[in-house]
């Protein structure tokens, strides 16, 4: 096996892994937004929204869902708007519409690779 052969096994193994990290996280965004809608916004909600954004915005790009980093990197930013800023209505509205339009993105990520 050359070096081009190990890497191409090495990247598949590492993008089956974000695929099903990805999924394990859009069920857990779902879960999140839910306490968001039930005004559940104890630091460990946010936290682990800010933590899921975060890790989604770093990797997607890298393997291949560019769209669902960008969205990751918007709701990111809400997210933390949120978690230091003072929280309008708005923020909350512009927080909740982010975390939608990455769970829709995150939805084209395919069940395996």
């Amino acid at each position: 096996m050359d070096s081009s052969d190990k890497f191409a096994e090495v990247f598949a193994t590492l993008c089956a892994k974000y695929i099903d990290r990805a999924h394990s996280q859009r069920e857990r965004l779902a879960e999140l937004r839910g306490a968001l809608d039930a005004h559940e916004t104890a630091s460990e909600v946010m936290a682990e929204l800010m933590w899921i954004c975060h890790s989604l915005h770093g990797a997607s790009g890298t393997f291949g869902y560019p769209e669902v980093g960008v969205a990751a990197a918007d709701a990111e930013r809400l997210v933390k708007r949120a978690q230091t800023g003072t929280v309008t209505d708005e923020t909350w509205r512009d927080l909740d519409v982010a975390l939608q339009q990455l769970h829709q993105k995150m939805g084209q990520i395919p069940e395996h690779a």
